[in-house]
């Protein structure tokens, strides 16, 4: 996909990077089963010796065109002096315009090239596919004929600098910058992270070491927390598990790890500083998934080996012993999936940890109680929350909800919002878009391609919990727009086939709500036409929605439906949409029921804002072509542009609806999750039809204990009497 134009402005000079892949069942390239790097140098190679020369050095494989007219003596002597280098490595690919048999191509071909007639290849520009195989033939036979280059980037680095080419990593600042978190990686993990020994220590170990306020005792302050707003626990008992998980969190910080100390030094010395504090984070944040990409791959293995045997044929029998080695396997793959939880490292647990010292760093200030990390740090916790404010505006994600045990470290949250709010102005307004959609329907992918955002994207759960970025508007479109700044709202696929059945509705349920009641807009994603399990979760949260005492605002939906190719989708589709609309419809009306709101709500759109002809949008595929080396689809970022062009101009455009401050979306996030915590029942259910069948079923009970308690009662009482009189009789015979 590589253009070529005859006259360049901007690009000559320039170097172009593809990878070629291992394919099965291809016939283009033979037997590659090794990834390769393509270089494509643009113009006229001869006016850039030094890109030439560098580009040589560090390939398998020269793959140099030579236009035949244009052959001299001047062109003679460069080939010459080239081939003393690079001889062995090279190929030549002749061309002329017009086409020409192979008859002609003896006397054609120069003198200085006739020696090398093994290296040279004779190209028809008006025959591309004859040209294409010929020269995906030649690549098969020589890559297996020349030794394979392994090189690194870091490698590269020297031959580059001798070639005169500007490295920007080899700069003062960004090489300090790197020095700072390659200390850091070192330190976590005692071992040096260049020469790769750190796969011997487990990363786990490393993160329950090295991270242990976000371990065990923030899980039992979250679950504390969730119990003290039950209304059959009482709250002392809470309350005094939340203490002693906090005082667990105080212990650490008076010998807290070297990872923490290396954190908290790089914060106050960078506290102040511009480029150099931002730097040290986008470093630390690819040096993290590296060292996860490093652990991850055998526990992958290991899960797919437990999955394979959880659920295999032969596994299903009747025989006790089998269905004992069946739940074994099913408790190995759970095992499995929390040890891979436990081996994930991304930067975001780096400011989970942060966000537990400032909200240790506030109890012991509410209990006017004083502790010392190190003597020699002189930094306050509070100050971690502008750091991490300013993060947000340079472009990091933040976590909101915790992915690993569904809880809102709210303090920490609402401190770091209050603080983005002190730096942008409190009067500044944004507009929060938020997506919802199950496991792997491509919701990370579709934020990116609209905003140029940095969600991780990858097959399965990549993303965990409730992230929000932050994106800026240009001056110049914000009275148009009537709001600052754009927040959206990535969200955990739901549905997750890793966590178990008991879990996943209530952790699907309540990000849901999360989602839908944060969001200005909500961007429900569907893979193909169909939406029952999407359809299932907005049952739940339009019943949270009713069954809570306020709501602020209705949000508003809008559904995208992914990999659906047909063009006409969206008239042949208006009977799908027409149901989906009466079934919302009904559990609207049958959630209002239940809570005796009929006469406020009776269908969806007056909880949540659809519009069924105007705001479902239909995606084809993100790419065309053969994987691994598809290309994304054109139709895909058309669809995606005129989504962003419908989310950022109409919605501007509907004067009645106000959009919030940070201030103002800070208190919400507060009172929502607040009545989220509030909700122990509606949560835990599929769907409407099971909460109603549940509210049927209590109906019955109740009903059935009363007549047993009357029955009972009326048996008491004549039993009474019968034996009063039974009695009464013996006492006058007497």
């Amino acid at each position: 996909q590589l253009g070529s134009v005859r006259k360049r402005f901007f690009l000559d000079g320039t170097v172009e990077l593809a990878w070629l892949l291992p394919r099965h069942n291809s016939q283009s390239i033979q037997n590659i089963t090794e990834p390769h790097m393509i270089l494509n140098l643009r113009g006229n190679a001869l006016n850039y010796p030094n890109l030439l020369n560098f580009i040589s050095t560090i390939s398998t494989l020269v793959y140099i065109f030579v236009p035949i007219n244009e052959c001299n003596k001047r062109l003679s002597r460069q080939i010459n002096d080239f081939n003393k280098d690079h001889g062995q490595k090279s190929v030549y690919l002749l061309y002329k315009g017009d086409v020409f048999s192979s008859s002609e191509r003896q006397p054609i071909l120069p003198r200085f090239l006739q020696k090398l007639s093994e290296t040279v290849l004779f190209l028809n520009k008006n025959n591309l596919a004859e040209d294409s195989n010929n020269l995906s033939l030649n690549i098969s036979v020589n890559i297996h004929k020349h030794q394979v280059t392994n090189i690194s980037l870091d490698e590269c680095v020297p031959l580059a600098e001798r070639n005169y080419i500007h490295i920007d990593t080899q700069e003062p600042q960004l090489s300090k910058c790197q020095k700072i978190a390659d200390n850091i990686i070192q330190e976590m993990m005692k071992s040096n992270y260049k020469e790769k020994k750190i796969k011997s220590k487990p990363l786990a170990a490393v993160k329950e070491s090295m991270l242990p306020l976000q371990g065990d005792c923030w899980s039992e302050w979250a679950e504390a927390k969730r119990e003290s707003h039950k209304q059959n626990k009482p709250i002392e008992e809470s309350e005094s598990k939340m203490a002693a998980a906090r005082t667990t969190q105080c212990a650490s910080l008076h010998t807290p790890s070297s990872l923490l100390i290396s954190i908290l030094n790089l914060c106050r010395e960078f506290a102040d500083a511009k480029g150099e504090f931002y730097d040290v984070w986008n470093i630390l944040r690819n040096d993290f998934n590296h060292l996860s990409k490093l652990h991850l791959p055998p526990l992958y293995e290991e899960y797919k080996k437990w999955h394979k045997l959880s659920y295999s044929p032969e596994d299903k029998t009747k025989d006790n012993n089998e269905s004992t080695s069946q739940e074994h396997c099913k408790a190995m793959l759970i095992s499995a999936a929390k040890d891979i939880a436990k081996s994930s490292l991304g930067i975001e647990h780096i400011f989970r940890e942060l966000g537990q010292v400032f909200e240790a760093d506030l109890y012991l200030f509410n209990k006017k109680q004083k502790y010392s990390i190190n003597t020699k740090i002189d930094f306050r916790a509070s100050n971690l929350r502008e750091i991490v404010a300013k993060l947000l505006l340079k472009g990091h994600a933040f976590e909101i909800v915790d992915g690993d045990i569904n809880h809102i470290a709210m303090d920490w949250v609402t401190g770091v919002l209050e603080s983005l709010a002190l730096i942008i102005g409190g009067r500044k307004k944004i507009f929060v878009l938020s997506i919802l959609g199950t496991q792997s329907t491509g919701k990370s992918t579709l934020l990116n391609t609209m905003f140029g955002a940095n969600f991780p994207v990858s097959s399965g759960r990549c993303t965990r919990g409730i992230f929000m970025q932050l994106i800026p508007i240009e001056e110049k479109f914000r009275e148009s727009l009537r709001y600052d700044y754009l927040v959206i709202l990535d969200t955990e696929g739901l549905r997750a086939p890793e966590l178990s059945v008991n879990s996943v509705h209530r952790r699907d349920n309540e990000l849901a709500t999360i989602a839908v009641g944060l969001g200005d807009v909500t961007l429900v994603n569907m893979f193909g036409e169909g939406h029952n399990e999407v359809q299932d979760i907005l049952q739940i949260t339009i019943f949270a929605f009713i069954r809570m005492k306020e709501i602020s605002c209705r949000p508003i939906c809008i559904f995208v439906h992914q990999n659906v190719q047909d063009t006409h989708a969206h008239t042949n589709l208006i009977s799908s949409r027409s149901n989906l609309v009466e079934t919302l419809d009904s559990m609207t009306a049958l959630a209002a029921r239940q809570e005796n709101k009929s006469s406020f709500y009776s269908k969806f759109s007056d909880v949540i804002e659809f519009h069924p002809e105007t705001e479902v949008f239909y995606f084809p595929g993100l790419f065309e072509g053969e994987p691994p080396l598809s290309r994304v689809s054109t139709g895909y970022s058309n669809s995606a542009a005129n989504l962003r062009h419908y989310l950022l101009k109409c919605f501007s455009s509907n004067k009645k609806r106000q959009f919030q401050s940070v201030r103002e979306w800070s208190n919400k996030l507060n009172c929502l999750w607040e009545s989220v915590l509030d909700e122990n029942f509606v949560f835990s259910y599929r769907n409407a039809l099971e909460v109603a069948s549940r509210f049927e079923l209590d109906h019955k009970l109740s009903a059935w204990h009363s007549s047993y308690i009357q029955s009972l009662n009326e048996w008491k009482s004549s039993s009474l009497n019968e034996l009063f009189n039974v009695n009464y009789a013996q006492v006058t015979e007497t």
